[in-house]
This record gives structure tokens, sequence and C-alpha cells, in this order.
């Protein structure tokens, strides 16, 4: 039986086991899946044990980064982030993956139906970020500026990203300021890639300069749903909660494991499953 982890600090909280548990027994896989909690500074140790004893498995904050570092080989995404969120072992090499920006982009496509933005402003400009730009790219996303409480933070970002796709214009805006507002208002896609939304004193998210038809995307989720689902339900905007980009994540490292592609519809509704019971 091939087993597969999730490493993390903390990672009790997290639903891909259940998920993962779940895709396996529906798609007859005898494996296992299990959570694994692993202190900074012990990832190198821990996937140097991992060669011996699992196929592969998932990597959760905060040792994305110095996974990246750990592995033998690098997809384009893991290359491009510095971070990886999946990794697999085959012929002995350690192969990570960074699956944020393809799974970003099939979960819009699934739940819309298309993925034809071309002007999308991100709230955010951390690790997430990093790994969902290259797929904007990829879409032909034109315009992408990011919204940033310290804008001098995502220069290094911004020249490396401008450099490697040179279609795509990318800037910074400081939150809360009239040209954020401006960028959020003429935007086809907005996206929230903070953890700003699950607090509740998040208050300054401009939801009324959304225009009609835009999606807005909370690339994090929670049982009850985030603030900032709860305003656009109020509001009447379309949106999408971060569970969708995880059924997205999920299903592209069923695939990098097993060479199974499960159905999308089929990945959510068993993360809507599993979120329900913690």
């Amino acid at each position: 039986m091939d087993r597969y982890f999730i490493i993390g600090d903390p990672v009790a909280h997290s639903i891909s086991p259940c998920i993962h548990g779940e895709l396996f027994s529906r798609y007859g896989i005898r494996a296992s899946y299990e959570p694994v909690r692993v202190r900074r500074g012990d990832v190198k140790a821990f996937l140097a044990f991992s060669r011996e004893r699992y196929r592969g498995g998932n990597v959760t904050i905060p040792h994305k980064e110095e996974a990246a570092r750990c592995v033998d080989h690098l997809d384009e995404g893991a290359t491009f982030s510095g971070a990886v969120n999946t990794v697999v072992l085959r012929e002995g090499d350690l192969w990570g993956y960074n699956t944020d920006g393809p799974g970003f982009v099939l979960s819009v496509r699934e739940e819309v139906g298309h993925f034809l933005y071309k002007d999308v402003v991100i709230f955010g400009g951390g690790g997430a970020v990093r790994g969902i730009l290259p797929s904007l790219a990829g879409e032909g996303v034109g315009k992408v500026p990011l919204v940033v409480r310290s804008p001098e933070k995502v220069r290094g970002l911004i020249n490396v990203f401008s450099e490697k796709f040179k279609d795509v214009h990318i800037g910074v805006e400081e939150w809360g300021s009239v040209e954020a507002t401006s960028a959020v208002a003429s935007a086809d896609l907005v996206v929230n890639a903070t953890s700003l939304g699950l607090e509740e004193e998040f208050l300054d998210f401009p939801s009324e300069e959304v225009k009609k038809g835009a999606l807005v995307v909370d690339i994090v989720y929670r049982k009850g749903g985030t603030r900032i689902a709860r305003e656009c339900e109020r509001k009447g905007i379309d949106f999408l909660d971060g569970l969708a980009m995880l059924a997205g994540q999920a299903l592209y490292a069923f695939e990098i494991w097993t060479g199974v592609r499960p159905d999308y519809p089929l990945v959510r509704e068993i993360a809507r499953a599993c979120l329900s019971k913690k």
C-alpha cells in the first residue's frame, strides 16, 4: 500500500487527509494519507526519511519554501514561487510542484464555465500570489495590480515577474489608496490572497467598488464563510471561496501521485463534506 502525507505546523486542522482518503476509496486505490506535524528546520530531515516510507505528499504552512530547497527537481510554478505544496517520489528523486496557480485557474473555470479575465486585481503579495501569477500569465491576463500594505516588499516580485512575463502589466498599489480603489473598480476578477478575510475586523475590502459582472475570489475559507464571503453574498456579488481552489489543488496533487485525474465536481463535493465535519 502506498503512503502519502501532509506536513505542516500546525497540521491537525487540515481537511486534506479526509479529501484524499475519500478519493483513494472512490477510485479503488489502496493508499493511505496521514498528517505529520513537522517543526521549522526539520523539513529536510523529514523529506529524507520520506523517501523510504512514502510515495509523496503535500506541504502546507509554514514549510513550503523550505521544502522547495530540499527536493531534487522543481516544476515551473515551484521554481518561480520558491514554494512547494506537492511532492512525489520518482525513481528515487523527489519532485516538487506548486499547484496553487493550476488549482486556482481550474477552480474558476469549473465553477464559472470559463477563464476569460483580462483585468485582475490581487490583494496580497505573499507565497500564494507567487504561485498564482504564472498561471494568470498563461491564461492571457493583461493587467495585474497587487494591492498590499507595504509596496516596497513586493518590488522584487514585480521585477522578476515583469522580466519573465513581458506581456502582462504588473504593478503595485497601497491598500486603502485611491489607486487601489480604482483598480478594483476596473477589474473583471478580484482576488483576496491574504488571510485577512478570516478576521472580523477586516472592514476595508472595497466591495462597493466591484463592478457588476466581476468575480470575487477569496482563496481562504472557513466553516460558515469568511467576512468577504458574507459581504459579497449580501451585496449580490459573484463569489468563490477558497474551498474551490483547495479542490483544484487536491485534484492536481492526486493526478501527480496516481496518474488518475478525478472529476472536479466530485473533489469539490468531498471537500465540502470534509469541511462540514470539522
